[in-house]
């Protein structure tokens, strides 16, 4: 990727996505982004204090597009709110599969030391918005008696460990892309069941 006359910052973080999807995010370096994109390797230090704020912000724009992504699924889907929040989580993982680089981020184990206050922020408000979704479900029937940041808790840690084992079983050949997004849906199915999944399946236990 060579860089023109425009948007170096912008330039930086698209070339960082493709580093990590390419080598995984330790090869993330300002001074190789810089070679990359054919700049000075000082370039980079006009809008990135270091590698670390570099990843503070990848990290906050992936945890905003993703809000964005499932919160445009959940609210289109129905107006049932447990639907809504099934539908939340099910694009969770969709999302994982389609924007790789933005998973491998905010899946890093160092990504609490690397990143700021402005991964902070944006980690705040979109277990904010997860807990609205889930309490509105509560409101709607599901699981009503439960305390609502458990459940918060547990939605967000089931969407995430289902993440991370539908792509390993793609990498490992045990399943196809196809296959690990059925099986994902279907766990998520059991857990927050829509009212018609209900229906049929009562009436095929009938």
């Amino acid at each position: 990727m060579s860089y023109h006359h425009g948007n170096l910052r912008e330039a930086l973080l698209i070339r960082a996505e493709e580093v990590i999807e390419e080598k995984g995010l330790d090869a993330v370096k300002l001074s190789a982004l810089a070679k990359d994109l054919g700049v000075s390797h000082n370039a980079p230090s006009r809008h990135f204090k270091d590698r670390n704020g570099l990843i503070s912000v990848l990290a906050a724009r992936a945890l905003d597009a993703l809000k964005d992504f499932v919160a445009g699924a959940a609210g289109i889907s129905s107006d049932d709110p447990i639907e809504r929040l099934n539908t939340l989580l099910k694009h969770y993982v969709l999302h994982a599969a389609k924007r790789p680089a933005h998973f491998v981020v905010l899946t890093h184990p160092e990504l609490p030391r690397l990143a700021g206050e402005t991964f902070t922020k944006s980690h705040r408000d979109y277990t904010a918005f997860v807990h609205s979704f889930t309490l509105e479900a509560q409101k709607a029937g599901w699981r009503s008696d439960d305390d609502s940041d458990q459940l918060t808790l547990l939605n967000l840690s089931m969407a995430l460990g289902l993440a991370v084992m539908g792509q390993y079983a793609v990498k490992t050949g045990f399943v196809t892309s196809e296959e690990s997004m059925r099986n994902m849906e279907a766990s998520i199915d059991l857990f927050i069941p829509v009212r018609q999944q209900e229906a049929d399946h009562r009436e095929q236990h009938q």
